[in-house]
């Protein structure tokens, strides 16, 4: 499969009260088309941040990144902004629907962005992941496991190579947690490589490829 991420010695440090905290040191990570990855761990050990550098969302960190082939160090602000537009897609623990809009309308967003609208193509998203009757409902009308899952469409609406979900069932019970693992499961059947950064180690047992840890600012593999 495609190799979408390499990273080498990444290292990432914050100043706290004129302290140099390190978050993550000497970080090695590659991912491929098709994988789905959890990344374990509580709170605090660097899952988020991992993430935001991946998502290029933070560009403070020494190493090497290299997203789809090419070197993030090379890129413009404006270049890193149209490949996340472009090829990355984003579900956060909380779903971040616009309230003044539609379910498809909400989807739609990252298409209006690179002027790429299609509203047919966002109901046949819907339909293929059998939320069609969401479709014209407003965020206040709906589930907290039905807002999470039409997140996921809208991280998926661009057709991204690269989907980062930090938390994505945090907020969730046990059966929508699933509804939505398996709706990202369905992602990598299309070659696209899907992180996540969970608590839930169960959960990352039974969906993930390839699970990973923080421990002492590194990252293990542990699965």
């Amino acid at each position: 499969m495609k190799k979408i991420i390499e990273i080498k010695n990444l290292v990432k440090t914050y100043t706290q009260a004129s302290e140099q905290i390190v978050v993550l040191d000497g970080v090695s990570f590659s991912a491929d088309g098709g994988e789905f990855i959890s990344l374990v761990g509580p709170s605090g050990c660097g899952k988020s941040t991992f993430l935001n550098i991946v998502g290029l969302l933070d560009s403070s960190y020494g190493g090497e990144l290299k997203l789809f082939g090419s070197d993030i160090a090379f890129m413009s602000e404006d270049e890193k902004s149209s490949l996340r537009l472009k090829k990355i897609g984003f579900v956060f623990q909380f779903d971040s629907l616009l309230p003044e809009f539609s379910a498809i309308e909400n989807v739609e967003l990252p298409a209006m962005l690179i002027k790429k609208p299609s509203i047919k193509y966002s109901m046949d998203l819907f339909k293929k992941f059998s939320l069609e009757k969401l479709t014209t409902k407003n965020p206040r009308e709906i589930s907290g496991g039905e807002k999470q899952r039409i997140a996921v469409l809208r991280a998926m609406r661009n057709s991204p190579s690269l989907i980062l979900a930090d938390e994505p069932t945090g907020n969730l019970d046990h059966l929508n947690a699933v509804k939505v693992l398996s709706d990202l499961r369905k992602a990598c059947d299309n070659g696209v490589c899907v992180i996540t950064a969970t608590h839930n180690e169960n959960l990352a047992e039974e969906f993930s490829d390839s699970i990973y840890s923080f421990k002492d600012e590194k990252l293990v593999k542990v699965k």
